[in-house]
């Protein structure tokens, strides 16, 4: 029992089967793009874990069915107020309930992704410092800090923005959603201060909202814009008025969960064209053989792969009717993994692990 215990903690620990994925340029938006995004509600709702090879299996979000949006991509230079934003090469445009239409404005070189600033109707946010959203490529482990700074236009108000932050590629592994399952998703975690001020240019009015920010985003090479992410604001807020003492209020930690739909680009598997994999007989099994059961929507041939603890595949063996036999006899006892692929890859089956005694 200890020896099966010792197994199953290297299960959750081995980074092995996955090469580490690399965030890299494909994962960044371009003009034409439409994203799809579904907010959901976040009772519950936790990031998991960081480390190597994980699952993480959001598969039960319960989505804001009224809220869902799109962000457009698009030519900065076709947007109204594109002066403003010379070194801008993307945008983007959202149009909210009530018929208003914002932009966003971005720098893109390709290794790395920059937020210049916004408008909103007749307001504008430029940033003086720019605030870096990526330097690629990550990899597994990789940190990147970065400070911004800008500047709003509130008509009766002065309003500048500032904070720091730092961005970890924390975690990699499986991700499921409703109705997807993806391969190699990478997490990044940043951890952010972000002061909003504002000053009355009348009576000397001015509010501090210092938030403390811990946000994660899953992204899948291949396909732009994050998967998931969620969200997490801590907000304090300072009101100074002349005359009066400062007041001070903290809020509860706000939660927000969106995750993608219909990806613009990538390879993706929806969980109804996934090979399912069934073991038949013991696992862990004390005589080294084990039946594997593969279901494929095509009912086609099917190779099984075998890998070792390292990720190395040792043997494969192909199957028209998705019946394997697995003979590890001639192994030593521990940990190993299997999946099945039909149609060059294109269907594959979520690895599953062996064990032998």
């Amino acid at each position: 029992m200890k020896k099966l215990i010792s197994y199953l903690i290297l299960l959750l620990l081995m980074p092995g089967l996955y090469a580490q994925p690399v965030l890299d340029a494909s994962s960044l938006n371009m003009i034409g793009d439409q994203v799809q995004l579904q907010p959901c509600y976040s009772t519950n709702v936790q990031e998991g874990q960081a480390g190597a090879v994980q699952v993480w299996n959001f598969s039960n979000l319960s989505p804001k069915v009224d809220e869902k949006f799109s962000l457009s991509y698009v030519d900065p230079s076709q947007t109204p107020k594109a002066n403003l934003f010379p070194f801008a090469n993307l945008a983007t445009e959202y149009t909210y309930e009530g018929g208003g239409v914002s932009y966003a404005y971005f720098n893109q070189t390709g290794s790395e992704y920059w937020y210049l600033g916004a408008t909103f109707e007749e307001n504008f946010e430029i940033m003086s410092d720019p605030n870096l959203l990526a330097r690629l490529p990550m990899t597994f482990g990789q940190t990147v800090t970065n400070s911004y700074r800008g500047q709003r236009d509130l008509v009766f108000f002065q309003s500048e923005v500032y904070g720091t932050k730092t961005m970890l590629y924390d975690a990699y592994g499986t991700l499921i959603l409703p109705g997807a399952t993806y391969q190699n998703a990478i997490r990044i975690k940043t951890v952010e201060t972000h002061t909003d001020s504002v000053v009355s240019f009348s009576d000397g009015y001015y509010t501090l909202d210092r938030s403390n920010n811990v946000n994660y985003a899953w992204f899948v090479p291949g396909i732009r814009n994050a998967v998931l992410e969620i969200r997490n604001s801590t907000v304090t807020a300072i009101t100074y008025v002349p005359g009066l003492p400062i007041q001070q209020s903290s809020q509860p930690t706000q939660t927000e969960v969106t995750y993608q739909l219909n990806p613009t680009s990538g390879t993706y598997v929806p969980d109804e064209d996934r090979i399912k994999l069934r073991v038949l007989s013991a696992n862990p099994s004390a005589d080294g053989r084990w039946l594997i059961e593969a279901t494929s929507p095509d009912q086609i041939s099917l190779t099984l792969t075998l890998y070792n603890a390292d990720g190395r595949p040792i043997s494969t063996q192909s199957s028209t009717d998705g019946s394997f036999q697995v003979d590890l006899n001639a192994s030593p006892a521990g940990i190993y993994w299997i999946s099945a692929q039909t149609k060059q890859g294109v269907n594959i089956s979520t690895p599953l692990p062996i064990i032998k005694r």
